[in-house]
Formats: C-alpha cells, sequence, structure tokens
C-alpha cells in the first residue's frame, strides 16, 4: 500500500511541476495571476473531495478559471468509473477542465470521457532513469560544526598589542562608552562568518560527506575606545572552521505528460529529513 501511494505521489509531483513551469513561462500569467495547490479537498453539498491538483488562473479582470488534475499512476488501465467519478469532482470544483493523467485506459473510459466536455486524458509515461543528470547539479548542505579561537590584543606601550586571555561568557565591555554583551557580539560575528564561507563554498563539485572550511577573521579597534574588563582592545581575532556536510540527490523517477512536458523528480536524503523535488521540461521547450 505505501508503495502504491509512492508511485501515486511521484506522478502527482511530476504533473505539478509541468504545470508550474508551464504557468510560470507564459507570457500571459505572473506569481500574482495564478495559484496552485496540490490535495486540496472541497466540500460541496456535504461532501468531500480531495483534488490531486488544483489551479486558479485569473483571466481577466473579476473572472477566474480553475483547473484540476486527478493522477493515477497505475498499472491497470484506468476505467469508465474512475471517469465518471472524476466528472463529480469537475462539477463540484467548478472547474472549467479537468484533466484525467494515466498511464493508460480502457476503451469505455475513452468512450465515457468523450461524453464530458470539461474532461482530457492526458498519457503519462514513466521513463527508465538510466543515465539520467541530476537537474541542475541540486543537492543539500547542512552545517554541522563550527570551532573558532577567539584573540583578544589590548594596547602595551612597550610591545605594542599583546593577548589578553578573557572569559567572554562574564567579561564586561564597553564601546565608546556604551556597554554590551562580547559574548553576544562575538557569537552574532562568528555565525555571519561561518555563514559567508559556506556561501561562498562550490558544494556542487564536491563528493557527498563532511567537509570542514577553514575561515578567519579580524577587526580593528584603534579608533574606537573598547574596553574589555577595564582594559583597552585594539583588535579581535577569530581563527577556525565550519563543517558542512553535503548531500548528493538521486533521481527517483521520470516522466513525460502527453502534450504537456517531461519531469525529472529527484529525492535527497539526511538523518532528519527526505527532501523531494521536481524538475521540469515544458513540451514548448524541450
Amino acid at each position: 500500500m505505501a508503495l502504491a501511494h509512492e508511485k501515486g505521489n511521484a506522478l502527482e509531483l511530476a504533473v505539478r511541476a509541468i504545470e508550474l513551469a508551464i504557468l510560470r513561462t507564459s507570457p500571459n500569467y505572473n506569481e500574482k495571476t495564478f495559484l496552485i495547490e496540490s490535495k486540496k479537498i472541497i466540500k460541496v453539498g456535504g461532501v468531500h473531495h480531495e483534488i490531486d491538483i488544483w489551479v486558479r488562473v485569473a483571466l481577466a479582470t473579476g473572472y477566474d478559471a480553475i483547473f484540476i488534475f486527478e493522477c493515477k499512476n497505475w498499472q491497470k488501465k484506468i476505467s469508465k468509473n474512475e471517469i465518471i467519478v472524476f466528472a463529480e469532482k469537475i462539477q463540484a470544483a467548478q472547474a472549467q477542465t479537468g484533466f484525467l493523467v494515466a498511464q493508460s485506459f480502457t476503451s469505455d473510459a475513452v468512450a465515457q470521457a468523450a461524453k464530458e466536455p470539461r474532461i482530457q486524458l492526458l498519457h503519462a509515461s514513466e521513463l527508465p532513469l538510466t543515465d539520467v543528470p541530476i537537474p541542475l547539479g541540486f543537492h543539500g548542505i547542512q552545517q554541522e560544526h563550527i570551532n573558532v579561537s577567539v584573540d583578544l590584543k589590548s594596547e602595551n606601550s612597550a610591545e605594542g598589542a599583546v593577548g589578553v586571555a578573557i572569559d567572554l561568557s562574564s567579561a564586561t565591555c564597553t564601546i565608546d562608552g556604551q556597554a554590551f554583551e562580547l559574548n553576544n557580539y562575538i557569537g552574532a560575528w562568528i555565525n555571519e562568518d561561518a555563514c559567508a564561507r559556506i556561501n561562498a563554498f562550490r558544494s556542487e563539485a564536491v563528493p557527498q560527506g563532511l567537509h570542514p572550511l577553514p575561515f578567519s577573521a579580524t577587526r580593528d579597534f584603534r579608533d574606537r575606545l573598547l574596553i574589555v574588563n577595564g582594559q583597552r582592545i585594539l583588535r579581535i581575532s577569530l581563527a577556525g572552521e565550519v563543517s558542512v556536510r553535503v548531500f548528493r540527490a538521486r533521481v527517483v523517477s521520470q516522466f513525460d505528460v502527453q502534450n504537456r512536458g517531461r519531469a525529472v523528480s529527484v529525492l535527497i536524503e539526511t538523518p532528519n529529513a527526505s527532501i523531494n523535488a521536481a524538475f521540469a521540461y515544458p513540451a514548448n521547450q524541450q
């Protein structure tokens, strides 16, 4: 049962990605003129209906068109009964058109759909995964550890700057006479520089696994009066590394939907979550 559910979700994810790509690349629409939802529940006349993909498009001022999609990634052919049930959903959703996406249909299903002017049947083909590249090098990264040493230098008339041993959590500090929390200041600085180092990391070009990224930074306070535990500090330096784990994606499905386009779905698995994403190639752009 779980496998059937996953197969259904795979086709639904592909169809949603294709339709979203079609809407986004259309010169007639922008993100404010359409809304697309998955597994939308509507209630009409006391009856609940689940819509696999529900699309609302603003065609003109004060007029919205509704389109719905039913995705059935079944090995067996779709029968006329599924067509009849889907026609009820179209009526309940007041949809202009309903698209039923499946691998195959019985002749009775085709005949039944022909009687419903608002139903369109779309054939979906599951394509092989052999030699399918990961679209755009899609991958995931996760920050794991930060190890940093903090070095404070004070003024000394004879030797220039000398190191100062400081307990950051209890230090009393002022800058130009204004009190502040040194521990919070250093913590925010470390996070800022660690994030900058991660953003500069070319993670798309490295293998899966843990990657330590060294970074360092110095801030000069010669032009400001920084006092820590009664001593004037001339500069503060950081030196350390942030560790980033890279998770490579794998292709889990590839579908071609008749006259609409093709979609490649990928999966990233981390210790805490699994992330699905789909990349679409509309038919008019292939």
